[in-house]
């Protein structure tokens, strides 16, 4: 496909998101039920993020990504939601624009498979075949979203929620028990496996809590803070997901993330799993 089409294809691309952008935000309004247009406006950014990935560069999806309303725990509903129109609007505008004057950067190489060639050809802004191979391997790694499952004492659940998933046919699912791997190794791990479009759920058990003396209330595991504060700063809290067995008293500081209740067994929670999955695009 040429630069132009390419161009055309990607402008016509954000134009619909940006009606869709505009019916969520008018029908929130004309309804007055901002919780409503919150989860559609969820909805929306991650395929949002997802067609910018592979119609124009996914350094701009990741950009969308990174973008949200600043809570700090006193906004309403309706102001969080109209502050992220906001920003969603002006940030595809501002690419569009872009796109129109014909700065052609911001695409992603294509890749064109040749009969009778050793290797792939790239064809890259301006046209010109070049031969890479380490432009090839990270294009094909590109799109390989992870689902990372953080667990602490409760490993039973842990490989119940792999098994779950698996069966649905989510793939690379990657599993990290915070007792067992050391900072060091971990923060190294997950740098190695991690992708902006990816999601993290965190099996969260009465057993993740230790008794500190002097303090009434027992606290949640370092490790596990530590784990989630990693995971939000690399995807954002919205591609977080905290599934707490019965009787763990989640602390305040997390009260404001994606979370999932369940009993005793994590399958009986698969519904619930599931449709938080389906809001961030694995489906």
């Amino acid at each position: 496909m040429s630069t132009e089409n390419r161009r055309t294809q990607a402008i016509e691309c954000l134009d619909e998101m940006l009606r869709e952008l505009s019916r969520i935000m008018l029908n929130a309004t004309r309804d007055y039920d901002y919780s409503v247009g919150e989860k559609r406006l969820r909805i929306w950014k991650t395929r949002t993020v997802k067609r910018i990935s592979e119609t124009i560069h996914p350094d701009e999806g990741e950009k969308l990504l990174r973008k949200h309303a600043h809570d700090s725990g006193t906004k309403r509903t309706q102001e969080i939601v109209e502050e992220n129109v906001r920003l969603y609007r002006t940030f595809l505008i501002d690419l569009k624009d872009t796109l129109q004057k014909g700065i052609d950067d911001l695409f992603i190489p294509e890749i064109l498979e040749r009969s009778g060639s050793e290797q792939p050809l790239i064809v890259n802004v301006n046209g010109e075949e070049e031969l890479d191979s380490s432009i090839i391997r990270s294009s094909q790694q590109l799109y390989l979203r992870n689902i990372f499952i953080i667990f602490g004492r409760d490993e039973l659940n842990s490989l119940r929620l792999e098994k779950l998933l698996g069966a649905r046919g989510l793939q690379n699912l990657v599993l990290l028990n915070t007792l067992s791997e050391k900072d060091t190794y971990l923060i190294e791990k997950l740098e190695q496996k991690w992708r902006w479009d990816s999601c993290a759920l965190f099996v969260f058990t009465p057993e993740d809590f230790v008794r500190k003396t002097g303090i009434k209330s027992p606290l949640a595991r370092p490790e596990f803070l530590f784990g989630l504060g990693w995971f939000c700063g690399k995807f954002g809290c919205q591609r977080v997901c905290v599934l707490s067995k019965k009787g763990a008293n989640i602390p305040p500081g997390l009260a404001d993330f994606s979370s999932v209740e369940f009993e005793d067994s994590i399958n009986d929670a698969e519904e619930a799993i599931a449709e938080k999955l389906r809001d961030l695009g694995f489906d």
